[in-house]
């Protein structure tokens, strides 16, 4: 089993090993951004990292300046990792590492005092398989303080109208969804990608998703299947769009296929959980006219809140 597929298919205890933290490391579209936004809010604030693995980005807010920084991670191996980075580096004095699940940390675990910057990086494509909304409701019940700063603060989830090829050499016929990871042919992409979820980390959000959103094409095609992207608003206007390490592309395909031309709208409907799998992902997809009814109950907004313009746009 890959790296990559291990993160997009976590064990059951969600463990990840160290070949996946090099990839991580090593891949400098995911690190940059973040180290970019710890070094413009980190200092004299008081951190927790949620998922802190190698105590990369604990790290580098301990090297930017925080007062204290609170490395949380529930992988006794990986913790025992951090903990020697945290001990051989010359500012990890200022870094405490708790080796335990985000959810079971409170108050007094942190000094009895609120954080004033959360870095938390549990995030999957559409935050399907990874407990980032479960985790973030916690620090914001029990964790942070009103004003603090959230770093990425945003994920954009976007759906497009695709045309997947499931079948290959004539011979094998594989409809399932896929990842979109360097190397991987990828779909032919029918429209714009459409707002179907704008989730702001320092809310409480909901974990189970079930909504619909109405998508325009954008020219002529068969729609088989849909792709799936989660850009991300790190820190005002520091955007990440994706990597083969982070939130990459999915594609899921549709029941049946259908025809579309330019102009017309595609109704789709989302059901899941977060923190799930994508076996478990329901969606479908309609031409509006093929409907009984002329408009669903419930089609999501598209209209941003975010005062930059996401890159996407």
């Amino acid at each position: 089993m890959t790296s990559r597929i291990a993160y997009n298919n976590p064990d059951a205890n969600g463990a990840l090993g160290l070949p996946y933290h090099y990839e991580m490391l090593a891949d400098q579209r995911r690190v940059e951004p973040l180290r970019r936004a710890i070094q413009l809010v980190a200092k004299g604030k008081r951190v927790l990292e949620s998922g802190a693995g190698s105590g990369i980005l604990s790290l580098l807010a301990a090297k930017s300046g925080a007062a204290k920084v609170y490395a949380v991670e529930r992988d006794p191996a990986i913790a025992r990792f951090l903990r020697s980075n945290v001990e051989n580096a010359p500012f990890g004095g200022a870094i405490r590492v708790i080796a335990r699940d985000t959810r079971d940390v409170m108050l007094h675990d942190i000094d009895n005092q609120l954080v004033d910057l959360v870095i938390s990086e549990h995030l999957s494509t559409w935050l399907v398989a990874e407990p980032q909304m479960s985790v973030m409701n916690h620090v914001n019940r029990c964790l942070a303080a009103e004003s603090a700063v959230w770093i990425p603060q945003r994920a954009f989830n976007l759906v497009e109208l695709a045309n997947s090829e499931f079948r290959f050499e004539d011979v094998v016929e594989l409809r399932v969804h896929y990842f979109g990871f360097t190397g991987v042919r990828q779909p032919e992409v029918l429209s714009a990608p459409t707002l179907f979820q704008e989730v702001d980390f320092s809310e409480i959000n909901e974990t189970s998703i079930e909504n619909s959103i109405e998508v325009t094409a954008n020219r002529d095609g068969v729609v088989n299947s849909l792709r799936l992207t989660s850009p991300l608003q790190v820190f005002n206007d520091i955007y990440f769009q994706s990597s083969d390490s982070l939130m990459p592309p999915v594609v899921v395909p549709l029941g049946g296929d259908f025809e579309v031309c330019k102009g017309d709208v595609v109704v789709i409907r989302f059901r899941y959980g977060c923190e799930s799998s994508w076996y478990d992902v329901h969606c479908e997809a309609q031409r509006l006219n093929q409907l009984s009814v002329v408009r669903p109950s419930g089609i999501a907004s598209v209209e941003s809140g975010v005062t930059n313009r996401p890159p996407w746009r």
